[in-house]
């Protein structure tokens, strides 16, 4: 059997954070989805190791996200291989702590919501020169949005630092 990486895995939990996107679903509201929740959906199937992938927390809330699931991954068979973490380039404040406080974690990569905020907040300039600050500390950036938004992520890809090897 060939191991497999779970390179999206999300994890719902409640007791940590507040999640807008599923709080007006009733079959998933108040209901937690942990790793220990995955581990026994998956017992017999030769999963190697999961990367989390932030999961829409509230803004208040996408930051304890990621340490706690970053926590978790340091625990021994924990499974979890590192963290995509949620961020907000469309502000400068608070960004550079948050990268930085990341490169100490030791965040895989980070991710934003797109499909959820208006087309315009990604098209800003803070938002171009925060993504090229991501690619400039080697990490990617996960871009979550709608077919529709497919010219916007073309815009963002091309506005890229070349010198990143982003082109």
């Amino acid at each position: 059997m060939i191991p497999l990486l779970d390179t999206h895995q999300h994890l719902v939990l409640p007791d940590v954070c507040a999640y807008p996107l599923i709080d007006n679903k009733p079959e998933l509201a108040e209901q937690a989805f942990t790793n220990e929740n995955y581990a026994a959906l998956t017992k017999g199937v030769a999963v190697a190791g999961r990367i989390f992938m932030e999961t829409g927390a509230d803004d208040a809330d996408y930051q304890r996200e990621a340490r706690h699931v970053a926590a978790l991954a340091k625990a021994p068979n924990s499974g979890l291989l590192g963290v995509i973490a949620s961020c907000r380039p469309e502000t400068d404040r608070g960004f550079s702590a948050w990268l930085e406080e990341g490169d100490r974690i030791g965040f895989l990569g980070y991710r934003r919501l797109l499909h959820k905020v208006d087309d315009g907040l990604s098209r800003s300039d803070i938002f171009r020169k925060n993504i090229n600050r991501i690619g400039a500390r080697a990490k990617p950036f996960d871009l979550c949005l709608f077919e529709r938004q497919l010219p916007i992520a073309t815009e963002l890809a091309e506005g890229q630092d070349d010198s990143m090897g982003f082109r």
